[in-house]
């Protein structure tokens, strides 16, 4: 029975309650089962909160997503990177904090990764992953400067734990319809909404525009060149 006809019919048990004396209305089962399973969802979806919560607000869960997302990138031990991209988080990270002390409770934790393509993500957490080739294919700092200080807009206001949420949600729902809540399909929801989140993540367009707008602000306070902004957006295009 779909959730349409699901609704339906806790609908009328619950209108029927209400006008028969208890005893008299039978439950089906179908309709404690719709029932169990909201319940189940609703509770699963509290419990997901406050573990999105922790991931992203806490130093134990950036350790615990650092772990995930090093695991599945890889880490790149090169002295030069390493350098080079701790000079402009660190620059970054005090430029914000002028405006935003909150980077001072959970300050951001980076990485170089050896992947040779023109990336960089924050995930939750303030777990920042640049690629090498953000580096070979960018030599100028004041352009990738405005490409992590997006991603740290993006850190900052909490998009990404924003959009794992409305993603968990939906599949929360889609559990709710096949009656599959709790159990290894929780855990795998789990293990993809975190772990994956790198690739599965989707940022929506208002939060892009936010994102670009705290860029400008923070590569500016932080003494990069602000004309790097329309720089390095025409050279991804092109």
């Amino acid at each position: 029975m779909n959730m349409k006809k699901k609704a339906a019919a806790a609908c009328v048990a619950v209108m029927a309650a209400v006008s028969l004396p208890m005893g008299i209305v039978p439950v089906q089962p179908v309709q404690a089962d719709l029932i169990t399973d909201v319940i189940g969802g609703l509770q699963v979806k509290s419990a997901l909160s406050k573990q999105i919560k922790h991931y992203d607000t806490t130093k134990e869960g950036q350790s615990e997503i650092y772990q995930s997302v090093t695991k599945q990138t890889g880490v790149l031990h090169n002295e030069y990177y390493n350098e080079r991209l701790a000079s402009i988080m660190n620059r970054l990270s005090a430029s914000i904090a002028q405006t935003d002390p909150s980077i001072k409770t959970l300050p951001y934790r980076w990485y170089v990764s050896p992947d040779t393509t023109f990336n960089a993500a924050c995930t939750m957490g303030h777990v920042m992953v640049v690629n090498k080739g953000m580096f070979d294919l960018v030599s100028n700092d004041d352009e990738i400067a405005v490409v992590l200080g997006h991603e740290m807009g993006h850190g900052q206001k909490h998009h990404v734990a924003n959009s794992t949420q409305k993603k968990v949600n939906v599949e929360i729902g889609k559990m709710v319809l096949a009656d599959t809540i709790g159990g290894s399909g929780l855990n795998s929801l789990i293990l993809d909404t975190v772990s994956n989140q790198i690739e599965t993540v989707h940022i929506d367009r208002a939060a892009e525009w936010e994102a670009d707008n705290l860029s400008f602000d923070y590569v500016t306070r932080a003494g990069y060149n602000p004309g790097a902004t329309a720089a390095i957006w025409q050279r991804v295009m092109e």
